[in-house]
Formats: C-alpha cells, structure tokens, sequence
C-alpha cells in the first residue's frame, strides 16, 4: 500500500506541474474567451480527486502520524 501512496504523490506532483502549464497556454492563448482554459479547469477537478486518493492512501498504507497529519493539514498540497 506504500507503494500505491508513493505513486499517488508522485501522480499528485506531476498534475499540479501540468496544471501550471495549461494555466499558461491558457493566459497566452490569442482566444479572448475561456475556452483556453478548460482542460487547466478539468484537469484542476482531477488534482482535488487524486489529492483526496493520496489522503485516503496514506490513512490505509499506515504512514507515520506528523507526514498523515501533514497531508490532511495542507490538503495534498505538496511543500
């Protein structure tokens, strides 16, 4: 199961990298509506599911109290 919550965050990390680039591709797009930022807005949906899977990983894979109480505190946010 620690290998599922390790995997889980590394996922968690790369879609929050991949969010600050749509977010970008976004703001530059020469399109003046907010079709642009749609898959920013879609894949922002999937970083809260894959931030609530990383919490309930970690609870099930037993990780020590202060890294659990970290990730619930913060939310999944990395840092």
């Amino acid at each position: 199961m620690r290998r599922a919550f390790a995997g889980l965050a590394a996922l968690l990390m790369l879609a929050v990298v991949a969010l600050f680039f749509l977010a970008a591709s976004g703001a530059f797009d020469t399109a003046p509506n907010d079709e642009p930022f749609q898959s920013h807005r879609a894949l922002g949906y999937g970083v809260v599911l894959i931030a609530v899977l990383v919490t309930v990983s970690a609870a099930l894979a037993r990780t020590p109290g202060p890294l659990m109480r970290r990730a619930v505190r913060r939310g999944g946010r990395p840092g």
